[in-house]
């Protein structure tokens, strides 16, 4: 067990403000609202703050448009993914991998037409890497809001 403490699993689609969290030394901030140019469609997305002794994971889903329930896929996604991870002995890139796997196969192998995308931040010491799935991005600001680093998009 990599020492995980209950992840913080959200899925509110119309925050009015921002919510915070402390984890790892860091203090993080989310929010989750519709896009303005997303017009009728309803946010899908879902998030997922998790942290274990030496490492913080961050994710965001975000049910396909066009597909059978984009909230559910999201949700499910990022539990699975949460279950997977509080197995491991630690998380590392072989563990965040595994679970990426285990959580995708299981959302694939249901009946229904579930999809999402994924993007996730694993932050261990002094090192970032990033994990995505679909088109969702991923990026690195500085203190004063210039981007540092930004993930490539690419389709599901």
């Amino acid at each position: 067990m990599a020492g995980i403490e209950k992840p913080i699993l959200g899925a509110n689609p119309n925050m009015e403000t921002p919510e915070s969290v402390e984890a790892l030394g860091f203090e993080i901030h989310y929010i989750s609202c519709p896009s303005s140019t997303r017009g009728e469609n309803p946010n899908e997305d879902s998030f997922l703050i998790l942290e274990s002794d030496d490492s913080l994971v961050l994710a965001v889903a975000d049910g396909l448009g066009g597909h059978e329930d984009g909230a559910v896929a999201s949700r499910h996604a990022l539990q699975r993914l949460a279950a997977e991870l509080k197995k491991a002995e630690n998380i590392d890139a072989e563990s965040l991998m595994n679970a990426i796997e285990k959580s995708n196969r299981r959302l694939s192998n249901q009946e229904s037409n579930l999809s999402t995308t994924l993007v996730l931040a694993h932050i261990k010491q002094k090192s970032l890497r990033f994990y995505t799935i679909g088109d969702s991005l991923g990026a690195l600001y500085s203190e004063d809001r210039k981007p540092l680093y930004r993930t490539l998009e690419h389709s599901v």
